[in-house]
């Protein structure tokens, strides 16, 4: 296999009537070398440990694809063409990778090793119950109880999120608008001063004022009805 970059060395021969080389007429020969790209070059003819009848030529590919190299020999005549396919060593190399078989990789570490890792773990995946995924489930948390909480997801997030937006654009004089329209007024504000004690006091402090007219424990049982007209 030639790759880019190779230098492609191509062999001639010539033989006479009798099937005998001929030697001593690389002058006569002519050689055009046609590139992918139809580009011709004339590569100098030499010949091989003369006398020997074989002549060959040799030029670098510098491009992908195919080579022609045409023979031209004026005396004797003759003629004859050779091809030749040159390829991006890259691309070899990664045709080979994807055609091997990860089987043949099974070193711990090793990206065979890991796709058998990966299709043993599916195949497993492929034996679950629905009990398994429920349990799976229930183990991460995703309960039967919780699972109806989904149905509170019942509008998009970008509305609450552009709803929450809109509220960082609310000004004092808004906030206090919407407070008056709902009756929290400004006079009614005052109001909260009054609101010094615990309310929760309250009845011990009526138990106490009672107490003192009536006597301790004497009140709860007397008739107040008349206390109008005259005392108890």
């Amino acid at each position: 296999m030639i790759f880019v970059n190779d230098f492609i060395e191509d062999v001639f021969s010539l033989l006479d009537a009798n099937g005998n080389h001929v030697s001593g007429v690389a002058a006569n020969i002519t050689v055009d070398v046609v590139d992918p790209w139809h580009n011709v070059t004339n590569p100098v003819v030499a010949e091989i440990a003369p006398p020997g009848g074989l002549y060959f030529v040799d030029w670098q590919a510098l491009t992908e694809g195919t080579y022609t190299a045409k023979w031209v020999c004026t005396s004797p005549i003759a003629e004859t063409s050779h091809r030749f396919i040159v390829r991006n060593a890259q691309d070899v190399i990664a045709d080979q990778v994807w055609d091997e078989l990860f089987a043949a990789h099974g070193a711990a570490g090793s990206f065979g090793k890991l796709v058998q890792d990966i299709l043993a773990a599916i195949a497993a995946l492929n034996d679950l119950s629905i009990a398994d995924v429920q349990t799976a489930m229930m183990n991460q948390g995703y309960t039967a109880g919780r699972a109806p909480n989904l149905d509170n997801l019942d509008g998009a997030i970008s509305v609450v999120i552009a709803a929450i937006a809109a509220l960082n654009n609310l000004s004092q004089a808004d906030v206090q608008a919407a407070m008056t329209a709902q009756g929290y007024t400004a006079v009614r504000a005052l109001l909260l001063d009054n609101l010094d004690s615990a309310i929760s006091g309250v009845p011990a402090a009526v138990d106490a004022v009672l107490s003192a007219i009536h006597g301790a424990g004497s009140w709860e049982t007397a008739d107040l009805c008349d206390y109008h007209t005259q005392p108890c």
